[in-house]
């Protein structure tokens, strides 16, 4: 096992906790829409095999940190656009639009990081 950078204790625990926000304002209500919906389960699953080739390490999937830079980086460019996160009764998930559904795929891959 490699030493773990310096602070590395520190930005895991604070990914973790923004991946726990994030699970509770999306990725549950999502997650929860796509088991009934499977339109919506294959989208979110595309992404989420796209994020694993884009976040991945070797053969290990995307870390928290990883995931929560990237959800983060979403959000913040498109706040810079006017969007902004909708409350889950707002959602028709029949219809949810790209961005969505990709913060949906990083808490399905969140949930089944094992790092």
């Amino acid at each position: 096992m490699t030493p773990s950078p310096a602070g590395y204790s520190v930005r895991l625990a604070a990914a973790r906790a923004a991946l726990a926000d994030l699970a509770d304002r999306v990725g549950t209500p999502g997650l929860a829409a796509a088991a009934a919906l499977p339109g919506l389960l294959a989208a979110v699953d595309q992404h989420a095999a796209t994020l694993r080739d884009l976040l991945g390490e070797d053969d290990r999937g995307p870390s928290p940190i990883g995931l929560a830079g990237y959800a983060d980086g979403l959000r913040d460019m498109a706040s810079d656009l006017g969007w902004r996160l909708p409350q889950p009764e707002q959602v028709d998930w029949t219809r949810a639009p790209w961005l969505l559904v990709r913060l949906v795929a990083v808490c399905q891959l969140a949930a089944t990081t094992s790092r």
